[in-house]
Order: structure tokens, then C-alpha cells, then sequence
């Protein structure tokens, strides 16, 4: 579980340094209490509704 978990937030991180949207959904959709894609892709767009900053991460405002 530790590995998924630390996998999960790799996929974040890169995420966040290169403002790739499918590494974002990647690391949502693996991670442990998450392990979906649907799922995956739902947090992620609440994220990016309901913070600015990642909608701009994106290129999505």
C-alpha cells in the first residue's frame, strides 16, 4: 500500500512541475482510497473547478 501511495504522489508531483492534466488524473486514479479512473478524473476536475490556481497549472483559464 505504502508503494501505491508514494507512486500516487510521484504522479502528483510531476503534475505540479510540468502541468500535465494526465499525470494529475494518473496519480488521483491510483491512489490507494481513490483506485479508480472515474473517480479519478471527478476529484481532479473539483480541483480544478474550485481552485484557480490549478485551472491556470493547467492551462485551463
Amino acid at each position: 500500500m505504502m508503494s501505491a501511495l508514494r507512486a500516487s504522489e510521484r504522479k502528483i508531483l510531476e503534475a505540479a512541475t510540468t502541468g500535465s492534466r494526465a499525470a494529475a488524473w494518473q496519480g488521483f486514479s491510483t491512489h490507494p482510497l481513490v483506485s479508480s479512473p472515474t473517480l479519478g478524473a471527478q476529484l481532479l476536475d473539483g480541483y480544478i473547478a474550485g481552485h484557480p490556481q490549478i485551472a491556470e497549472l493547467f492551462g485551463e483559464r
